[in-house]
This record gives structure tokens, sequence and C-alpha cells, in this order.
């Protein structure tokens, strides 16, 4: 999640196409953009349980700094994250394989 720290009460879910997390629980930025580095933007890990009645705790944070780019850069297609190469899933159960791709 993020939250803006000038209103620290204010905390939202992440909901961006190139920002997702992996199957290991790490944020992963498949492109970074200049909003994602606003000054006052906080990064956080946070869990919530039923027993917290829809309370969160947070943990680590992160705040980033983008500068701007200075002319046209692309970057290849590369793979950030996949799904481990073997799983095993009883017959009848869910499987779910993730891909993150970044690039420019």
């Amino acid at each position: 999640l993020f939250r803006d720290t000038e209103q620290g009460s204010v905390i939202e879910t992440i909901r961006r196409k190139h920002i997702t997390v992996d199957g290991d629980g790490k944020l992963q930025f498949s492109a970074v953009e200049l909003h994602d580095g606003r000054p006052n933007l906080v990064y956080e890990c946070a869990a919530g349980s039923p027993v917290l009645h829809g309370e969160y705790r947070s943990g680590d944070h992160v705040q980033l700094e983008v500068l701007p780019r200075i002319g046209e850069k692309t970057v290849a297609v590369h793979k950030l994250y996949t799904s481990p190469d073997e799983v095993t899933v009883k017959a009848g159960g869910r499987l779910r394989l993730l891909c993150i791709f970044g690039g420019k």
C-alpha cells in the first residue's frame, strides 16, 4: 500500500498497471513514472486480519526519488519475476502462475 505522509491517516492500496506484488511478496515496478516518486509518497508493507477489525499493521516503508528522464530512452523487455519452475498441486486444486516483465 502507499500513503501520503502529509495525510498520515489516508492509506491506499496500490492499483496501478505498472506496479504489482510478486509471488515472494516483493513490490515490482515494470517501469517507473515521475508520479511514483512524489515527495510525500511512502510505500509500505502492510497486513490485515479479521481479528484487527479492518485495521492494518504496517511494516517496512520505502520512499522513492524519481529523477526526470533526459531524452527518449528505451529499456528492452526483461523478466522481473516468474513462478517457480516446479509446482505441486492436488487434483482439482487451483494453480496460479505469475509472470512479471518490465521495460519501456
